[in-house]
């Protein structure tokens, strides 16, 4: 994609500080030092990121279900306090979810 090769050509977090610190220290920025954004730093551009957390059921995230509404979920939510299913696989959720 021309976007994440364009995006690679920007100086990555890690690069963005080594330079501050050189214009800081009025020290010449080596450019074997300066690498462009990574895989990963292009995906969190572009996408929200989860932490997921493992526990002895499955797996435990903060989600806002206000981003899925009206839509499928491909799996059961369930409550991690109740282990209760408060939504179903494959079934749209609602407005007053």
């Amino acid at each position: 994609m021309i976007s994440t090769t364009i995006l690679q050509a920007l100086p990555s977090k890690a690069s963005e500080k080594y330079l501050k610190e050189c214009i800081q220290n009025k020290v010449e920025p080596d450019i074997y030092k300066v690498s462009g954004m990574t895989s990963e730093e292009i995906l969190t551009y572009f996408y929200e990121t989860f932490n997921f957390k493992k526990n002895k059921d499955g797996w435990i995230v903060n989600l806002d279900l206000n981003k899925f509404k009206y839509k499928n979920l491909p799996f059961n939510l369930v409550d991690p306090n109740t282990n209760e299913v408060v939504a179903y696989k494959d079934v749209k959720l609602s407005l007053k979810f």
